[in-house]
């Protein structure tokens, strides 16, 4: 005789050893395949679409260089130069630039499979989010450029956070001292990276159960290099216009003209600000709205825990309306510094979904989590059965994971509606 003691979970009174353990280790066999084929597929898709090569503006990042004097975005372009000794021919940029794109993906790979590891609801939930979600692999295996060095930086922190002797405030110091480090390659490093950095970081030292105070010294850590890093940026790394001149010389003749970098590099911030105010994308924000609204609603089941986890992580409405000051902060100086707003929400949101990822493992693990969390961290259960909401978000899911790879800026209308619909260009 059978005994049901929970909904697809049978027990055998006769002895006999029940199936339900087999049936949710096929359950999660099948989990765990669908989630690695929507990574391989993202992946596959961005080198279909454009393989290895780099854009001009992309190749012209890797020449600028301390070697006329200091500027800004120059590390990437110096320390390349300097491990050659010589400037480095385009396919040697499109080598270095592609093995940071490959590092990058693998480090957010691996934080999928912890989070797969934890065989559990919502460890199985936010893994599938970063697989199928528009802004994640796809999108970094075409970034292509020396700011990717912030969010390998990122995933390669996510995943070490998640580890049970990872320290708060040493995880704080290195991260925060490396991110400083990549603002000289990008400023846009630090601003998009930096607030999901800080949470990471201040989700720890909540979950090790260190004080406030200790909370507040390894938050403290992770964002003010960065912070010095980028006012030093601000007010000595704007280049003359004889460095631009000479530094555009001596690069390929493939890589200067129109389309790089180098007609920005003299700008300052009033400037940029008055460029971007000429072009003001607006249709990258309501793109990338659009479909964040689609990647929200496929998690709508998670936004209590994630509301139950924001009000666990801060012990104070202060601390938490000072993240949320700081992150508003630096996106607006982010958007009001560049054009490019697609990438923009792109890089945001993947920085978000892998700081997320992150803070599924280190809550699941803290020894007194929120009520939220500790209710989804179960396993899966031994049966599915597929409903009309379960498989209507399997097909918004499907209309995701096959959306080409997100351009750095969508112009007009034709070209988002041709991109949302999935229609050649």
């Amino acid at each position: 005789m059978k005994v049901h003691s929970s909904p697809g979970v049978a027990v055998r009174r006769t002895g006999v050893e029940a199936s339900a353990p087999g049936d949710r280790r096929r359950v999660e066999l099948t989990i765990d395949l669908a989630i690695a084929g929507a990574v391989a597929f993202q992946v596959f898709q961005r080198v279909v679409n454009n393989g290895y090569e780099l854009s001009p503006y992309g190749r012209s990042l890797w020449y600028v260089s301390y070697q006329f004097g200091f500027v800004r975005r120059g590390l990437a372009g110096e320390l390349l130069r300097r491990a050659l000794g010589h400037t480095p021919t385009v396919p040697q940029v499109a080598v270095v630039q592609n093995v940071i794109a490959v590092l990058t993906v693998s480090a957010a790979a691996w934080l999928v499979l912890v989070l797969c590891r934890q065989r559990t609801v919502i460890g199985y939930s936010v893994a599938a989010l970063l697989a199928i979600s528009p802004f994640g692999f796809d999108f970094v295996g075409g970034s292509k450029r020396p700011d990717l060095v912030a969010f390998l930086l990122l995933a390669v922190v996510a995943v070490w956070s998640t580890s049970t002797r990872a320290e708060p405030v040493v995880v704080g110091a290195v991260s925060g001292a490396l991110l400083a480090l990549s603002a000289f390659f990008s400023e846009a490093g630090p601003l998009v990276v930096g607030p999901w950095l800080v949470l990471i970081v201040l989700v720890l030292a909540r979950a090790r159960g260190r004080s406030s105070w200790e909370c507040g010294i390894a938050g403290v850590l992770a964002a003010a290099p960065s912070a010095l890093a980028l006012g030093a940026l601000s007010l000595t790394g704007r280049a003359s216009v004889d460095t631009v001149a000479a530094l555009e010389q001596v690069a390929p003749l493939n890589v200067g003209g129109r389309g790089t970098v180098f007609p920005y590099l003299d700008d300052t911030v009033m400037v940029s600000v008055g460029k971007v105010g000429t072009r003001f994308p607006v249709t990258s924000l309501v793109v990338g709205a659009l479909l964040l609204g689609v990647l929200w609603f496929l998690g709508r089941r998670l936004h209590p825990v994630a509301a139950s986890v924001v009000s666990w992580t801060f012990l104070s409405a202060a601390w938490r309306r000072l993240w949320a000051a700081g992150f508003a902060g630096v996106t607006v100086l982010l958007f009001a510094l560049g054009f490019d707003w697609m990438r923009w929400v792109t890089s945001i949101v993947f920085s978000a979904s892998l700081a997320a990822g992150a803070i599924v493992v280190i809550v699941g693990r803290a020894p007194n989590p929120p009520d939220d969390a500790r209710a989804w961290n179960r396993p899966v259960p031994s049966r599915v059965a597929l409903s009309l909401p379960a498989v209507t978000s399997l097909a918004v899911a499907v209309y995701l994971l096959v959306l080409p790879p997100l351009p750095t800026a969508v112009d007009n209308v034709s070209r988002a509606a041709h991109l949302l619909m999935n229609a050649p260009g």
